[in-house]
């Protein structure tokens, strides 16, 4: 089935899901959640116009995260684009300059998170990723994560004052 202009929510945690569901409201209420790994969606090839991921594509191992992006690939349509937001190895760099302790794997370009290991990304990995997944251009840019309610929720979720270090991820937009 092709899904057009219809949202469809996707994530490997149940708990997430759920979570999702009860920060919808009004007719985003009816919106599909699937629970799915990323390195094997569950949708035909060329189905979706667009992808957009925000801190989503987090695998432990490397490999994992060039499956993912190969998926996210074989699921758009031709002209498709991908839009995602993926966190940056260099501003984990600024974090422990800043005197601030985190556990990482620099051969691998991991980082110790709350949940355990996670790829990070330079912007050499993100266009390796994207010309072995086929892609036929992208843009990738630091994005700096300053707002006040951005900030608070980090701050909420890792017990720590980002507002010294404000948090840079790359931002891709890229075309199938």
């Amino acid at each position: 089935k092709r899904c057009g202009d219809i949202a469809i929510g996707l994530d490997i945690s149940p708990d997430m899901l759920h979570k999702t569901r009860e920060s919808l409201w009004g007719s985003e209420k009816d919106t599909p959640l699937v629970c799915a790994d990323g390195k094997k969606l569950p949708f035909e090839n060329n189905t979706f116009n667009s992808v957009v991921s925000v801190n989503s594509i987090l695998p432990e191992e490397r490999l994992d995260a060039e499956r993912m992006f190969m998926e996210l690939h074989r699921v758009l349509r031709s002209g498709g684009r991908f839009v995602a937001y993926l966190v940056s190895y260099d501003y984990g760099t600024k974090v422990i300059n800043s005197g601030i302790e985190l556990k990482r794997d620099p051969a691998n370009f991991r980082e110790w998170d709350t949940g355990g290991w996670q790829c990070c990304y330079t912007k050499e990995i993100i266009e390796t990723l994207m010309r072995k997944a086929g892609y036929s251009e992208w843009k990738v840019e630091v994005d700096v994560f300053s707002h006040e309610e951005e900030l608070e929720d980090a701050k909420r979720i890792y017990q720590f004052d980002f507002s010294q270090t404000p948090i840079e991820e790359y931002f891709l937009v890229a075309r199938k």
